[in-house]
């Protein structure tokens, strides 16, 4: 029987917002698909933008893409802070997280990019645009919903992932646009020959149900923001 690795994406375990506030005569905007880092200099990517009840501007990222709540984060154009994070299991069955951050007040959202959110179906084609391999393009292998346990939700692609590609979006296109599927969580790899054996996410339905029950006072309301 071939023997499979579990990858996590990132590049370390780390958390995402944006740099250094730029000045506010030089207003600078964020999307998904941004690398984020911290001061660690470790990195991830910026999934999908969002809002709450509490009017909020929010990130998201992949949940071992955290340091812990109040750390900062950081890309070239801005600082965030991160205020929930459920961490992603080592190993799939041990279920996934979730990074939240809250945007710095200068940075803008020039475009959200998504038109809409939904659940892949298996067979459905699939991009992912992450910090360090950019788009790639796959297929939706297989979806598995967990509607109790949230975080035991999991979709398998052949798309492929490498570090620093945690917490990319994965998306298809339909008559209104760019649909978000979710993110990355980590890839498999065969542990006899190296081989990609393609890259496994966070089903967006699952991902939003997770964070509005289990983010405190961040989770009311959550919902990725679109164009």
């Amino acid at each position: 029987m071939r023997r499979r690795l579990l990858v996590l994406a990132g590049a370390v375990a780390l958390a995402a917002a944006l740099c250094p506030a730029p000045p506010a005569t030089a207003r600078v905007g964020v999307a998904p698909g941004m690398a984020i880092v911290l001061e660690s200099g470790g990195a991830c990517t910026l999934g999908f933008l969002a809002g709450n009840d509490a009017g909020r501007r929010l990130g998201v990222t992949a949940g071992h893409c955290a340091q812990g709540v109040g750390k900062l984060v950081y890309n070239k154009y801005g600082d965030g802070e991160v205020v929930a994070q459920q961490g992603d299991g080592s190993v799939l069955a041990d279920g996934f997280g979730v990074t939240i951050l809250v945007l710095a007040d200068d940075v803008e959202i020039p475009d959200a990019f998504f038109t809409r959110y939904a659940n892949p179906r298996p067979g459905d084609p699939v991009h992912k645009y992450g910090s360090t391999t950019a788009e790639t393009g796959g297929t939706i292998g297989t979806v598995t919903l967990d509607a109790d346990y949230p975080r035991y939700s999991v979709m398998r692609s052949t798309l492929t992932a490498s570090p620093g590609d945690s917490g990319s979006p994965w998306y298809g296109e339909d008559e209104s646009g760019p649909v978000l599927y979710g993110i990355t969580i980590g890839h498999l790899t065969d542990a006899d020959n190296g081989a990609e054996l393609g890259a496994y996410g966070f089903p967006i339905d699952a991902l939003v149900a997770y964070v509005r029950d289990g983010s405190g006072t961040w989770g009311p309301g959550f919902i990725p923001a679109g164009r």
